[in-house]
């Protein structure tokens, strides 16, 4: 059995870098600066909800993009929450590609 404390619902675990927090963020291409997109993460019973709007500019990682890096900036009440969020992307961002991710967060140790 493992000594490691048990981590509460939605907080990001121990070591963990890349668990978002609940928020606003913009992404840029952090080698050119420019605004790719925007992240608005929520919380719901089973963990964390992303939705991703993507701008034209965005490159997906996979061959022809092997190495990239992107900044993610966080927003203080850009978006109250993600009905705001959806509305300002469908206002502003028409064309944009959107992306609903559902992430849940746990040791593999736990995996069923």
């Amino acid at each position: 059995m493992s000594s490691e404390p048990a981590s509460p619902k939605n907080a990001p675990l121990q070591g963990s870098d890349f668990q978002l927090d609940v928020g606003g963020f913009e992404i840029h291409d952090a080698d050119t600066g420019a605004h790719i997109g925007n992240c608005f993460v929520e919380a719901d019973s089973y963990g964390k909800v992303e939705h991703w709007v993507l701008f034209e500019g965005f490159r997906h990682p996979g061959p022809d993009n092997r190495s990239m890096t992107w900044r993610l900036e966080y927003q203080d009440n850009r978006w109250a929450n993600v009905t705001e969020y959806l509305a300002d992307a469908k206002s502003r961002y028409a064309t944009a590609r959107y992306i609903k991710a559902s992430c849940d967060e746990k040791f593999v140790r736990d995996l069923a």
